[in-house]
């Protein structure tokens, strides 16, 4: 009788142990996928990637991040809220 599991790996890679180890229980009988939603992310930054002005828009959105990330202020706001 032929066996079906699915195991959600929340986002981890198909590389992880859990695949690794029904693998080798297994063998070839074993087959990996990405869910629906994990294939369109990788479609739509895939797609994102070839376009030059999306690049550098993304680029600037990470480098703004990471300037008010580092902002001095952010851990005496922190303080404030946690009374």
């Amino acid at each position: 009788m032929p066996i079906l599991a699915g195991v959600p790996l929340g986002g981890a890679s198909n590389d992880s142990g859990v695949v690794a180890v029904a693998s080798m229980k297994y063998g070839p009988q074993v087959e990996t996928f990405h869910c629906l939603a994990q294939r369109l992310e990788l479609g739509v930054h895939d797609a994102l990637k070839s376009v030059n002005a999306t690049n550098h828009f993304k680029i600037f959105l990470s480098t703004l991040h990471s300037l008010f990330s580092q902002s001095p202020k952010k851990p005496a706001r922190a303080e404030g809220c946690c009374l």
